[in-house]
């Protein structure tokens, strides 16, 4: 049985109710591909937009960051908007360092275009707790994510990052593992159901990676996860299917489901 628990609304989008709602990465070099990836965006309809800005050529000019926000923001008025830098140790793909990366998020939350932000456990744990606070006075949903891209960690130490992150602030939890055979898969998907519906006060995301893990991005929800990832012509991350091959197999699996 779940867990009642705090839903997170951004824009017209509540993520913990109904069925796991599909967020679409936009991973473009430059503004142009970034504009390109808007619309292939507005084709594909997905519930919200991540901008993985750590591929932005521009990421370390705070102006160009923030502007870019901004179009993106004006783009796509309705959609809710992800704002994620991601450090190289969880597969980011700009090195930065913690301070730089630190007050570059700083500015786009400020800036007030970005309705989620994506910060890493152990960068909260070493340091930017307080982007957590900051984010939060601001208005801005906060996910604390892990990654792990050679392995999955046990079922205790699952349902134990997915407790930590909860208890650091977090208003969604993410946890993305690489599993090395099926049972690693079961792992993930059973220490989700678990931390559902015995610890959870707040929205899950978790999924397993790579062609192995496929299936936890269709069938997370039913263990818990609440968001899954939807690629357009680009992948932010291994595993991720299509936005409307997602969507169909989302309805196929999950049904008409309303609560």
């Amino acid at each position: 049985m779940k867990r009642k628990k705090r839903l997170v609304q951004a824009k017209s989008i509540v993520i913990g109710e109904g069925l796991p709602k599909v967020c679409m990465p936009l991973v473009g070099k430059t503004k142009e591909e970034l504009l390109a990836g808007v619309q292939e965006a507005k084709a594909l309809s997905p519930d919200v937009i991540e901008w993985r800005a750590d591929f932005f050529q521009q990421v370390s000019d705070e102006a160009a960051l923030v502007e870019m926000a901004k179009q993106l923001r004006g783009e796509l008025p309705e959609l809710p908007l992800l704002f994620t830098l991601r450090d190289v140790s969880e597969g980011g793909f700009t090195k930065l360092s913690q301070e730089v990366r630190a007050d570059l998020i700083r500015k786009v939350v400020a800036s007030g275009q970005a309705d989620l932000v994506d910060i890493e456990l152990e960068a909260v744990k070493n340091g930017l707790e307080s982007l957590v606070t900051f984010a939060k006075e601001q208005g801005v949903a906060v996910i604390i994510s892990n990654h792990f891209f050679t392995r999955t960690p046990s079922f205790e130490e699952i349902v134990s990052i997915l407790r930590e992150e909860q208890s650091c602030g977090a208003d969604i939890a993410k946890l993305a593992v690489m599993p090395n055979s099926p049972e690693d898969v079961l792992t993930l998907l059973s220490a989700t159901n678990q931390m559902e519906t015995q610890f959870a006060d707040i929205p899950l995301i978790t999924m397993s990676m790579g062609q192995l893990g496929i299936c936890s991005r269709i069938c997370g929800g039913i263990f818990g996860s609440a968001l899954t990832f939807g690629a357009g012509q680009n992948t932010s991350a291994p595993g991720q299917i299509g936005v409307q091959e997602l969507y169909k197999s989302l309805l196929q699996v999950h049904g008409d489901v309303n609560a």
